[in-house]
């Protein structure tokens, strides 16, 4: 059965978890594997945010980086990856730059977690505040892009 082995682990959390919905600003680097790892963690419910397309520099550290998805945006070819591993999960795309034009678009989302993953310190600066002015839990990740 699929997430047994969670189930076993977490129990009757896991559907809870399964309610949670988490924003992955940046899918590159950090934010592929932390998707993928969210997926697999049962999560149905991920909205992914990168405007970057897949590029052959990213093989050699990018999850969803292979010669077949170069020139793919990065978003469209995590949300397939993301639902070839669990097809019940909602995944919403947002191929789109997070700056000062858009930064309330999730204002009306229900929201519980936001990982930072991205590269633009602006863009960091935006979402941490989303997240405080919201009381939303964020982590963020410091990367070297």
């Amino acid at each position: 059965m699929e997430f047994e082995r969670l189930r076993v682990l977490i129990g009757d959390k896991l559907e809870g978890v399964r309610d949670l919905t988490v924003l992955l600003l940046g899918v590159g680097g950090v934010g592929g594997y932390a998707a993928e790892a969210l997926a697999r963690s049962g999560i149905n419910h991920l909205i992914l945010v990168d405007y970057d397309k897949v590029d052959i520099t990213n093989i050699n550290r990018q999850i969803i980086a292979l010669h077949s998805t170069i020139g793919k945006l990065k978003v469209e070819v995590l949300k397939e990856r993301i639902l070839d591993i669990n097809p019940d999960c909602q995944v919403e795309t947002f191929p789109i730059f997070y700056g000062e034009d858009n930064k309330d678009l999730w204002d009306n989302y229900k929201i519980d977690y936001i990982l930072d993953c991205c590269d633009a310190l602006k863009s960091k600066e935006l979402i941490i505040r989303f997240a405080i002015k919201k009381n939303i839990k964020i982590i963020s990740s410091m990367g070297a892009g």
